[in-house]
């Protein structure tokens, strides 16, 4: 038996001798873990920013408030979350009684990606812990130091039959996988995510898959340009574009087109000054191949603002492009980087067309005061989440299941949407003994008419 198979073995054993099962045991997982996160917040802050330089006010903001949040929630409710849910049964077999309650699926696998490596695996960690479940956590191999500090930070609070740090590539993933875990969380790539769940198929894994794609940000000519530049700016170069719900491109009323740039353009120097190189409140790519990859894109249309790269830093400065082909790379895969394409529309279905042309986008955003179109797009659109006159706000929503649809992922977390996600329902049926129906059993006495006359009362 190798490490990974004796680490699944053992906590499959772990789960199955009922210790995850009480609700103290699981309030008790969640408070410690919060109490090590607070305890080691510099270092988790210092770990991070030695995968890649980011400021500390985003980090602090993304990757601990999320989770201590998401802590705080399910400490709140799980007593609500476990308990039982009664079923009405039909008269013919009374007395009898039903109901399901939430079970743990087991040992399972949380896949962590490397633009947010931190909260990223601590959000369905509470889950899967609030579920009563063990699991694996690996860390994207991206994030190196990040997933050093998870390791250790798990290594002294909990034991490894219970919550179990794994280091490593795709093949360590595959490898686990292989092995039998009982349920596989990841988030990352749509071709990783493709790749994982081809794996799970084989052994008939559940999985859930939180991708990205390609986010549309509609503004229309209602809208307060100054307002709606602002949050656009904010959320697309937040973490240098490396955001799953980045808005990849902006759709912009011909109506305001030209005064509408000219505010993206105002912002960003606002934001970052005229040389974001030295600002510090701006991030940089997270690795040469990423930083390869984004400079790439912009040879692909006219740049208006920005376009400046750096190697050295892997610096890549904020910058709106225009007069991009539509066949171009930029309009068929997910940016990831500090590029926002600004594309003009005249009419509503114009612009609506254009995003249905492209995978299925994890969020969209749509600025505009016009409640009619507001509600068009909320009910028209098949997307994972629709926001509307703010950008990464939402995500402050607490408890709001989160996820996509198609390309962009399925299968939805945080607060009880991630407890669902991370558990399984078990029925329950009680028949009493007292009295058992003959009617119902052979030989039948009634015809089919009968039943039919008397279904509202029999059933």
């Amino acid at each position: 038996m190798n490490a990974i198979q004796k680490i699944i073995s053992t906590q499959k054993a772990f789960v199955r001798s009922g210790a995850t099962r009480s609700l103290k045991f699981r309030l008790n997982a969640l408070c410690k873990l919060k109490k090590g996160i607070l305890y080691k917040t510099d270092t988790i802050i210092e770990a991070i920013q030695g995968d890649y330089y980011r400021p500390s006010v985003e980090i602090y903001s993304s990757e601990i408030i999320p989770v201590l949040a998401e802590i705080d929630q399910a400490i709140k409710n799980l007593n609500r979350w476990i308990k039982k849910r009664p079923h009405p049964v039909a008269n013919i077999v009374r007395p009898a009684s039903c109901y399901s309650v939430p079970q743990a699926r087991g040992c399972v696998l949380i896949i962590g990606p490397w633009n947010y490596p931190f909260t990223l695996v601590i959000s369905p960690l509470v889950s899967s812990i609030a579920a009563g479940n063990a699991t694996i956590v690996k860390p994207s191999e991206n994030s190196p130091n990040t997933a050093q500090c998870i390791k250790e930070l798990f290594s002294t609070l909990f034991p490894a039959d219970f919550i179990s740090t794994i280091l490593g590539g795709a093949e360590v993933v595959q490898d686990i996988i292989k092995t039998g875990v009982n349920f596989v969380f990841f988030t990352g790539g749509i071709n990783a995510g493709r790749s994982i769940m081809a794996q799970a198929a084989l052994n008939i894994i559940p999985v859930v898959l939180e991708l990205g794609g390609k986010s549309p940000c509609i503004v229309d000519s209602t809208v307060d340009v100054t307002s709606a530049a602002r949050a656009i700016v904010w959320a697309k170069f937040f973490n240098a574009g490396q955001t799953c719900i980045a808005p990849d491109y902006c759709l912009v009323s011909s109506d305001i087109d030209e005064r509408f740039t000219k505010c993206l353009q105002s912002t960003i120097r606002k934001f970052y000054g005229t040389d974001p190189l030295k600002s510090s409140s701006y991030s940089c790519m997270v690795n040469d191949l990423h930083f390869d990859r984004v400079s790439a894109l912009l040879k692909h249309g006219k740049i208006i603002e920005g376009g400046t790269t750096d190697r050295k830093t892997r610096y890549i400065a904020p910058t709106l492009m225009a007069d991009i082909p539509e066949e171009s790379i930029i309009f068929q895969e997910e940016i990831f980087g500090p590029i926002l394409p600004v594309v003009k529309y005249t009419t509503i279905d114009e612009a609506v067309t254009f995003i249905n042309n492209r995978p299925l986008p994890l969020t969209a955003y749509v600025f505009s005061k016009n409640r009619i179109l507001q509600n068009w797009f909320i009910e028209q659109l098949s997307i994972g989440n629709v926001v509307i006159n703010a950008t990464l706000h939402f995500m402050l929503a607490k408890g709001a299941p989160f996820g996509g649809t198609g390309t962009s992922g399925f299968g939805r977390y945080h607060g009880k949407a991630g407890f669902d996600a991370f558990s399984t329902e078990k029925t329950v049926f009680k028949k009493s003994i007292l009295f058992d129906n003959p009617l119902i059993y052979p030989p039948y006495r009634f015809s089919y008419r009968f039943i039919r006359w008397f279904r509202k009362m029999l059933f």
